[in-house]
């Protein structure tokens, strides 16, 4: 969230500025104040449901920086109702960007509506340009000409808000009219960048074509650029190259680098793309401001990166051969029956119709806030399925993929429907969600669900492995289901395995609420029961790997239990370890607390005892390597030779016997005005300690050590 933040507040600096080399008036904390906490907002709304957070692009936001620098000009009063951290009260009732749109548009409305409109007296118009059929251009050289714009024209340009950068010569305001005087499009021109920045129809909408047909040979004529992000209506420009329209495109074309076409008010009229077009780099259609605009993709239409088309009704998808194919908002009209989508495929807020039906998804397909969807039993993904934001997801009865499949739920928990006998070939991941799952189930890896409620675990089902996550509501495993590999019970409601005493994977189920395990268990990876109310291990238990069971309320290891790893039992308040037990990895008691002390242990790595009392190791623990940092260290008498590595405090180092040999290194912690290492102690590696000084002082001269080092 970080990044989007800065992100946009470099947007909000660039249209302060832009505001304020027009109007003179310095809006950047009215910017920031309004509309950072509402784009702010939206971004963690949209990334909470899986989605993208919004880019907003040149221009968007004008007409909200206008609304601000006409207020300031005229001095309303709502810009002194403030907070006591001097926001506008306004503001707080602005929760979202479309929510500040709409009351731009309502406070220019209301200033517009309060705008007297007076006629036009010499030296406020002038005409710069007469046209074949009678069309005049005019330059608006006041503030009361700017104000008789708006409000024949109902946008922003009057109201103070473009005043100083005319009067300062730095920027024009041009306005095409007819033979009547009517004007039909308004122009912003920077002067001596010889840009058209921007160029509005009738309420800030782009001009209709006839009109700006007009302008384009005078704006050529007299060396002006159009803002890429201004053009519109269908209208592009590609590199040095001259003004087009889309409808100029013929078959088979070919054009290099982006192309970018913007709609806005003109959705009566179809966007045909012809067939055989060739775009090399990426294709965008934005029509959110064109309600009905249909995009109609031509007979193989190739896109070089990617094609994404916002607001439209886009017709012939399956035309489309790209390797990134993003669809938001608008509508998918229906595909022939086995139609191929190219490209991992994106779609947002879409009505998608029955395209999941119809339509083969070659590389994938993600559906992000699309309030119900149902995934038919007919579905063809070739990749993974994701379904974020929704509120209803149905999967059909009989649905076969050869992917994955994920569903997370929204800000509101989902509501998840799997039918009878479905099979997914990848993992199947569920999140926020409330899940009913059927019999028949089947998954290839790992059944992942998370931060979800679900009464049961459906029978008869086969998993790759088993990932439950702060679930609520499953209290069993059921004994008919198969599972392949790895189990993780994490924060459930689980209190039994099903009977099952045989688990092929790791067995992990820190938190849970299981409170006795099967005789003669048998996990052939790691067995993990952390913070469990467990009673007992059973006995006859048979571990591959390690066993960990920190803070856990059973302690005693069966005499007849098998080990293949290390163990864990720090925390536990009731630990117990068979006499002459070997551990072939590392041995953990810190913070432990063992009623009787073991005999002949033997821990082929380190043994961790921080926060455990040491008398006499040796009769107990034999390790390769002494983890004695934070013990309470008794007597080390015994401890003559180590074979790896000790780990110990500096005020327990002078407790090390006389002569002692280790092999590897000697690392103490921390310093102590009385720390000295023993007389004739031999370190193969080095002593490390906190620094020289420390390391020189503690070190005899009788000591024979491989080097010293600093932590």
């Amino acid at each position: 969230m970080e990044d989007h933040e800065q992100r946009y507040r470099a947007h909000l600096e660039r249209l302060a500025s832009e505001v304020h080399q027009r109007s003179g008036r310095d809006i950047g904390q009215l910017l920031v104040q309004c509309l950072l906490p509402a784009m702010m907002k939206d971004a963690a709304t949209y990334l909470g449901r899986g989605g993208v957070a919004t880019h907003y692009v040149s221009g968007e936001l004008d007409h909200v920086a206008d609304w601000l620098a006409s207020a300031v000009a005229a001095d309303l009063k709502w810009l002194r109702n403030v907070d006591g951290n001097g926001v506008p009260r306004k503001f707080s009732k602005l929760a979202t960007v479309s929510d500040v749109k709409a009351e731009a548009n309502r406070g220019l409305d209301r200033m517009l509506r309060n705008t007297v409109s007076k006629a036009a007296v010499a030296g406020e118009e002038e005409t710069v340009a007469v046209f074949d059929n009678g069309y005049t251009l005019v330059s608006l050289r006041t503030s009361a000409a700017l104000d008789r714009e708006s409000k024949e024209m109902q946008h922003c340009v009057g109201l103070g808000g473009y005043d100083e950068g005319v009067a300062a010569g730095s920027l024009a305001i041009l306005s095409l009219r007819d033979q009547k005087g009517k004007a039909h499009v308004t122009m912003e021109l920077r002067v001596d960048e010889r840009m058209v920045v921007q160029i509005k129809g009738k309420q800030n909408r782009f001009p209709m074509q006839r009109y700006f047909d007009i302008l384009v040979p005078w704006i050529t004529a007299q060396g002006y650029e159009v803002s890429e992000q201004e053009l519109a209506g269908g209208y592009f420009r590609q590199g040095g190259g001259p003004i087009r329209h889309v409808s100029t495109l013929s078959g088979g074309e070919e054009l290099e680098g982006d192309l970018t076409l913007r709609f806005d008010g003109d959705g009566d009229i179809d966007l045909v793309l012809p067939p055989g077009l060739r775009i090399a780099g990426s294709l965008s259609v934005r029509a959110e401001y064109a309600p009905g605009k249909r995009v109609v993709f031509g007979s193989d239409t190739v896109v070089g990166n990617q094609v994404e088309t916002t607001g439209a009704t886009v017709v012939g998808l399956e035309n489309v051969t790209s390797a990134h194919l993003r669809v938001i908002a608008g509508e998918i009209a229906p595909v022939p029956d086995g139609s191929r989508i190219s490209g991992e495929t994106y779609l947002s807020k879409v009505a998608m119709g029955d395209l999941l039906d119809r339509a083969v998804f070659e590389h994938g397909v993600e559906i992000v806030d699309v309030e119900r969807v149902t995934v038919p039993a007919a579905a063809s993904v070739r990749g993974d399925l994701k379904i974020s934001g929704a509120n209803f997801v149905r999967v059909n009865p009989g649905l076969s993929l050869t992917g994955g499949i994920s569903v997370v739920g929204g800000v509101n928990d989902c509501m998840l429907t799997v039918g009878r006998n479905v099979s997914v070939c990848g993992s199947f991941h569920i999140s926020n969600c409330d899940a009913t799952l059927s019999e028949g189930l089947r998954v290839g890896e790992d059944l992942a669900v998370q931060f979800a409620t679900m009464e049961t675990l459906p029978s008869m089902m086969e998993l790759g492995g088993l990932r439950l996550n702060k679930v609520r509501g499953i209290a069993s495993i059921p004994s008919s289901a198969v599972i392949n590999g790895n189990v993780y019970l994490g924060d459930t409601d689980v209190t039994s395995l099903g009977g099952r005493a045989e688990w092929p994977g790791d067995l992990r189920i820190p938190k849970a609420k299981i409170r006795h395990l099967p005789y003669g268990l048998t996990v052939t990876g790691s067995l993990e029961v952390s913070w469990t109310p467990l009673v007992e291990f059973p006995d006859a238990m048979r571990i591959g790997g390690s066993l960990t069971a920190v803070g856990c309320s059973a302690g005693r290891i069966p005499d007849d239990a098998v080990i293949g790893g290390s163990i864990d039992l720090s925390r536990n308040e009731a630990a117990s370890i068979p006499d002459g037990m070997v551990i072939s990895g590392c041995l953990k008691l810190d913070g432990a607390y063992l009623k009787r002390m073991p005999t002949g242990v033997k821990v082929e790595e380190i043994i961790h005892l921080g926060q455990f009392p040491v008398d006499r190791i040796t009769r107990s623990f034999e390790a390769q390597s002494y983890s004695l940092s934070d013990s309470f260290v008794i007597d080390l008498s015994d401890l003559l030779e180590v074979e790896g590595n000790v780990w110990i405090d500096a005020k327990d180092a002078s407790k090390l016997p006389a002569g002692m040999r280790i092999g590897g290194r000697l690392i103490v912690k921390g310093d102590h005005p009385d720390a000295r290492l023993p007389e004739g102690i031999a370190v193969g590696e080095y002593v490390r300690g906190d620094d020289f000084e420390a390391l020189e002082r503690m070190i005899p001269k009788s000591a024979n050590v491989g080097g010293m080092r600093v932590l």
